[in-house]
This record gives structure tokens, sequence and C-alpha cells, in this order.
């Protein structure tokens, strides 16, 4: 399951649930994220939702979709032809 951290902006995930469109309704209940359904599309569309890793993570709030699903899957993936507005 995904487990909310009581400090700060940290999310932990757990390896039991991975799916994008559950951490993206946490980050919006956190205030991480506006839009959980944008941010869930974001990450299909950009092969994020796949490879989200377990762990602690720290993210600022407003920050790009990009630099948070790079954050959450500990990807260096080069998404030059990323468009998608956040």
């Amino acid at each position: 399951e995904i487990a909310q951290c009581l400090v700060g902006s940290e999310m932990c995930i757990r390896d039991s649930i991975k799916v994008a469109a559950d951490i993206s309704k946490i980050l919006k209940n956190k205030g991480v994220i506006e839009d959980a359904d944008a941010f869930t599309q974001y990450m299909a569309t950009y092969g994020y939702s796949r490879i989200v890793q377990q762990g602690n993570f720290e993210l600022i709030k407003g920050d790009s979709y990009e630099n948070i699903a790079r954050i959450i899957t500990r990807s260096d993936v080069d998404n030059n032809n990323n468009t998608q507005a956040d």
C-alpha cells in the first residue's frame, strides 16, 4: 500500500501498490499537484506509471509533473519530446 508520511510533502511508496492513479490522488490531497487525473495521464503517456519505485520521496508543492515523475521513479529518462504543460 501507499503510506502517507507525516512530515512535509514526503511520500512513502510500498511495493504492494504502484498505481499511478492512487499516487496521483495522494499527491493532490497533499497539495503537491492540482489535478490528479492530469498527472495520472502524464505518468501513463510518458511511461512513468510502469516504473514507480518504492521508497521515501521529498516532493515540492507545485513542482513540474516531469520532476515529480522522475523523483518517484528514480528515473534519468530524458523526455525531450515532453510538451505537456502542468
